[in-house]
């Protein structure tokens, strides 16, 4: 880390709050005034110290103050703001580093308990039922059918569900690291949007909850990848299935609005509470106040997924009253 001097004027970056009187002692020199002030902040002075980071990216500048008309910098000034610039430097290298750290460890052992939750209930199921075929084996039974066809039905959902399960961690990984391919083409939306509507209905006749189209007349074709949209309009049904109770009413809906169409799904589930909103796109994480369903991925995959086609995503939620899940995308 450096320190690195451009010039000899006022005011040190940080935040007076947190400059103890020791700190204030050691910067303070006859007619010199040292301040603080946010390090986010612009500054209108010409002169500053930069503070640099390793590789020379600027974290900060430290600006000198004299409060006596015409004093100028003594090289001992100088030298004292150029070595202040270089800890300053170093200390809040090390602070942004000890964040990432600690981050790092805890989207591991995010990860761990995601993975270790929920791929132990499919594997537990193929392990049952692939046990159940060996013992009819053993047992020298012809006359029944070592598998009967709802078991092997049983066993290819597990399969298929640890599967999901590690695709979502593949698209997390890929979402982090901005590497996350969607391959565009113009698609007809309301072909797409009816697609995935019709695969519900009998879902929701299951969960006996009224189902409502409200589409535009004549939406428009647009450049997105069909899949990953499949993707995301699959999230937001099944979170709605999910968290609406019996009789409820779930309405999917598009509407052109300027230059995107607007996708949401409106539930009469329990709604979210707001202190929850800010945190329903982050990755792993699920509302307190609800049971646990799922890894906790959908929701930040669908932003990553929405974000990569040019669009924003969003909830509109009042507790008791349900919510709206929205996303947009360019026409």
């Amino acid at each position: 880390m450096v320190g690195r001097l451009q010039g000899r004027s006022a005011v040190i970056t940080g935040a007076s709050r947190g400059l103890g009187k020791a700190a204030a002692d050691l910067l303070a020199f006859e007619g010199c005034a040292v301040a603080l002030i946010d390090l986010k902040a612009h500054w209108a002075q010409a002169a500053a110290d930069e503070i640099t980071a390793a590789g020379g990216r600027a974290i900060g500048a430290l600006h000198l103050v004299r409060t006596r008309p015409g004093a100028h910098h003594v090289m001992e000034e100088v030298h004292v703001a150029d070595q202040f610039a270089g800890l300053a430097a170093l200390a809040l290298e090390n602070a942004r580093l000890y964040q990432e750290s600690r981050r790092a460890v805890r989207e591991r052992d995010d990860m761990l308990a995601i993975v270790s939750h929920d791929l132990r209930n499919p594997v537990n199921a193929i392990v049952m039922l692939t046990g159940a075929v060996l013992a009819r084996e053993a047992a020298d039974d012809d006359e029944a059918p070592l598998m009967a066809r709802d078991e092997v039905e049983s066993i290819r959902a597990a399969a298929r569900q640890a599967d999901g399960l590690i695709q979502d961690l593949q698209d997390v990984s890929r979402i982090s690291t901005g590497r996350l391919r969607v391959e565009r083409r113009r698609t007809a939306l309301g072909e797409l949007l009816k697609e995935a509507a019709d695969l519900f209905e009998p879902v929701m006749v299951d969960a006996a909850l009224r189902f409502v189209r409200d589409f535009d007349r004549s939406l428009p074709t647009v450049l997105a990848d069909t899949h990953r949209l499949q993707q995301v309009l699959s999230n937001l049904l099944g979170n709605a299935v999910r968290f609406t109770p019996h009789g409820g009413e779930i309405v999917i809906s598009a509407h052109v609005v300027d230059d995107m169409v607007r996708i949401g799904v409106k539930d009469t589930g329990p709604g979210v509470a707001p202190d929850d909103v800010p945190r329903l796109f982050e990755r792993y994480w699920q509302a307190p106040r609800l049971l646990r369903a799922g890894s906790g991925l959908g929701l930040y995959i669908a932003k990553g997924i929405v974000e990569a086609h040019g669009g924003e995503i969003g909830v509109e939620s009042e507790i008791g009253a349900g919510s709206e899940f929205w996303f947009t995308i360019p026409v």
